[in-house]
């Protein structure tokens, strides 16, 4: 019986690591700044971000991006800069909401993209409303 009950516990507990271990990675705007003929908007993580065979995305309002530079730094954070150009920046509209994916996604996905984002999955993250004012000078 103590053989079972160590069991039962055992499990248990590896049950709840691995649940944590599947919290949802934070994403955050880090720097949006002008190089040139070029916005480099800059996001953050408090994990590594995923290398595969997909691409990051990043959606502002029915736009999307996805030339970028990912890194990961010593402390295990990562970052990924989008490279946006100036023209295209220019006519974005304010209160646009922004997000990251993982992939690009289908029209309906783009539609979908705030639920996508609340499920507990490291595919799709919500980054607030878009602003001109997020541009450092």
């Amino acid at each position: 019986m103590k053989h079972f009950i160590t069991l039962c516990v055992a499990i248990i507990l590896l049950c709840s690591y691995h649940a944590f271990a599947q919290d949802k990675q934070k994403v955050s705007i880090a720097t949006v700044k002008r190089s040139n003929n070029t916005i480099n908007f800059t996001l953050t993580s408090d994990k590594p971000f995923y290398v595969g065979n997909n691409v990051f995305v990043l959606y502002i309002g029915s736009k999307n991006f996805h030339l970028s530079k990912q890194s990961n730094d010593e402390t295990g954070n990562g970052s990924i800069t989008f490279y946006i150009p100036s023209d295209d920046f220019n006519t974005l509209k304010e209160d646009e909401l922004m997000y990251l994916n993982y992939g690009f996604a289908s029209e309906e996905q783009v539609i979908q993209m705030e639920q996508l984002s609340k499920e507990n999955v490291n595919r799709c993250w919500p980054l607030g409303s878009f602003s001109k004012t997020l541009l450092s000078k």
